[in-house]
């Protein structure tokens, strides 16, 4: 996305919290400053769904957008926490981080890590789709916390 508008603090926190995360990490991307939204328009519910005032005093509007910062302060966009898929213990897994890497496979044109329809958010791993016509291991550069126990 590149860098923040003069005045504007862009930072990640940890998504559904306050708890901001360090430069590289990815988490929920929010936004305080002048610039930012007093609200939505007669919509006070969804207004206070999303912005929060935090420990150090100050207003965030928590975007629902997944990404990072780097060291040079540039803002990096991955995914919506709508797409977020929560384990059955509580770990993160940003589905673009799998897309990324099994999208470079030769074998696949397509695809997208989801968790299976019909299901809470919350699910023991994340799958392999059956469109995915990829028959081995997932790829060793893929972390184990992000890796399905069928592959394993």
């Amino acid at each position: 996305m590149g860098l923040p508008l003069v005045s504007t603090l862009v930072s990640v926190f940890e998504p559904g919290t306050d708890k901001e995360l360090p430069i590289g990490q990815r988490g929920e991307l929010c936004i305080s400053g002048p610039g930012v939204m007093k609200g939505y328009y007669n919509k006070p519910a969804e207004t206070a769904a999303i912005k929060h005032t935090h420990a150090d005093g100050r207003i965030w509007v928590h975007t629902g957008d997944i990404g990072y910062l780097d060291e040079d302060g540039f803002v990096y966009l991955d995914s919506r926490i709508k797409r977020l898929i929560i384990r059955h213990d509580g770990f993160k897994v940003f589905p673009s981080m799998i897309e990324n890497v099994v999208s470079q496979h030769p074998a696949v044109h397509q695809f997208w890590a989801t968790p299976p329809t019909g299901r809470a958010r919350s699910w023991p791993l994340p799958f392999w789709p059956a469109t995915c016509a990829m028959k081995a291991p997932a790829p060793p550069c893929l972390p184990s916390t992000a890796v399905s126990r069928r592959w394993t």
